[in-house]
């Protein structure tokens, strides 16, 4: 299944911006909500007025993908790529875990 994650950017580059959308960003991160263009709407609605138009939302289309060591599924972890990128996934996967690519490794889109 793929997903749009959203991700609010400074336009302008200036330093008060940048440090906006980094709020904004960590804001959407903590709360879960980097998949909801709602909420990052609100968070750029929450930021100063002048710093409004400094803003932007970019959405990128991503997969999610798991990975785990054969038996032990309960450990799974998730994972992010580009959607239709180029991608090594056995390599994403085993970065995930923090292992190396192996037979024993396992991967799938989720």
């Amino acid at each position: 299944m793929n997903r749009t994650q959203y991700t609010i950017v400074a336009i302008d580059g200036t330093e008060d911006a940048r440090a906006a959308a980094a709020a904004c960003n960590k804001a959407l991160g903590d709360a879960g909500d980097s998949f909801s263009l709602e909420a990052a709407e609100a968070q750029v609605a929450e930021c100063s007025p002048s710093l409004r138009d400094a803003l932007a939302i970019e959405g990128t289309e991503i997969e999610i993908w798991e990975a785990w060591i054969d038996g032990d599924r309960d450990n799974a972890e998730r994972f992010s790529v580009p959607a239709g990128g180029m991608v090594d996934i056995a390599e994403a996967g085993a970065a995930a875990l923090g292992v190396e690519v192996s037979e024993s490794l396992n991967v799938v889109r989720v």
